[in-house]
């Protein structure tokens, strides 16, 4: 029988990855000749947009395939009125490029639907003083002057984070600790391991030599300044973190979405034994558990082996205000049932 994996949510992009390409720099073909995107006269009356289609989701495909799928966004930008200009995005600190459009007059929504068409977790918005990483998925956005580097945007250190936080001063022990860029995220639901009260989680973006963007995560108890590294904890508490970490970004994320979803839980009679599905819905949780019996959009766990709605483990789960939200939870609240020692079906 597969059992989840508990990957991170689809279309979901991780803040190591959104400050990856808020590092990105563009030249713009001006008069045959490659210049920095700072020369565009567009730039004098506006903004413009930067947008690609190569490597969808940020998954590498062939020169042909993506020369392709550009000439087919190129093509549709065209025949909508835009004029285009031919760019070249890169990563000065790796060797990622990719051939992109300068586009002048592109609304935000017409941006991320060619995202979404496209698969682009991304696209870029260009002033005079500014580069804007939006994306394309969900409505989050990140933003550096020019010239500047996004990963230093203060020189906290974790004991200072702290600090800020709660008021303790606790020892930078760990080398990590000791670099700038830290973060209070907010509560996380990872006990204290000396007096079981709920850690505040914190979180530091950083580039290392090879030019790789990571994140790395800590946690402090508020209440007897007991901290902790994430990957001190285990690599199955620092995955959980991870998650807890994504449903933070992904509920700052939401924009005006009106929704109200929420997450459910099922008991499964497996023959091996009891089991648990985890899903999230926009529907009331007993529609859901009724359309999977029914056979409708359903998982064949469910469908086959599900029981009942699990109340007891629902009781205190929260209502989220938008897919991309209620996703990441689910998924988090996969990877803790797991933990707990419950085998978990879903959860993706």
């Amino acid at each position: 029988m597969a059992k989840p994996t508990f990957k991170r949510v689809p279309n979901f992009v991780p803040v190591s990855l959104r400050y990856a390409y808020l590092s990105t720099e563009t030249l713009v073909s001006l008069d045959g000749e490659w210049q920095p995107i700072m020369q565009l006269p567009e730039l004098d009356a506006g903004s413009v947009i930067v947008l690609t289609a190569h490597n969808p989701r940020s998954q590498r495909l062939s020169d042909s395939d993506n020369q392709e799928r550009n000439d087919a966004l190129a093509a549709q930008l065209a025949e909508s009125g835009h004029e285009v200009r031919p760019a070249e995005a890169f990563d000065p600190h790796s060797d990622w490029n990719e051939s992109s459009f300068v586009v002048a007059g592109l609304s935000h929504k017409a941006a991320r639907r060619l995202c979404r068409e496209y698969g682009q977790f991304a696209y870029f918005e260009i002033n005079a003083d500014a580069i804007i990483v939006h994306g394309g998925f969900s409505r989050w956005s990140l933003a550096r002057p020019h010239g500047h580097d996004p990963l230093r945007l203060h020189d906290r250190t974790f004991s200072q984070a702290v600090d800020l936080t709660s008021g303790y001063k606790v020892n930078d022990s760990l080398k990590r600790f000791r670099y700038p860029g830290w973060e209070h995220v907010g509560r996380s639901e990872e006990p204290c391991r000396t007096c079981d009260t709920e850690t505040d989680l914190y979180a530091l973006i950083r580039r290392e030599k090879s030019g790789t963007v990571v994140e790395h995560l800590a946690i402090c108890c508020p209440g007897c300044s007991w901290h902790a590294a994430a990957d001190q904890l285990g690599k199955e508490r620092l995955q959980l973190l991870q998650r807890w970490f994504d449903y933070c970004t992904a509920l700052n994320d939401n924009g005006t979405d009106a929704e109200e979803r929420r997450c459910y839980v099922i008991d499964l009679a497996l023959p091996s034994g009891p089991a648990l599905y985890v899903g999230e819905t926009g529907k009331t949780v007993e529609e859901r558990f009724r359309e999977h019996k029914a056979d409708d959009k359903a998982n064949w766990a469910v469908r086959d082996h599900g029981t009942a709605l699990n109340r007891a483990l629902m009781a205190d789960l929260p209502t989220f205000p938008d897919q991309m939200t209620s996703c990441a939870y689910e998924v988090y609240l996969g990877k803790k049932l797991q933990l707990q020692g419950h085998t978990v079906f879903g959860a993706h």
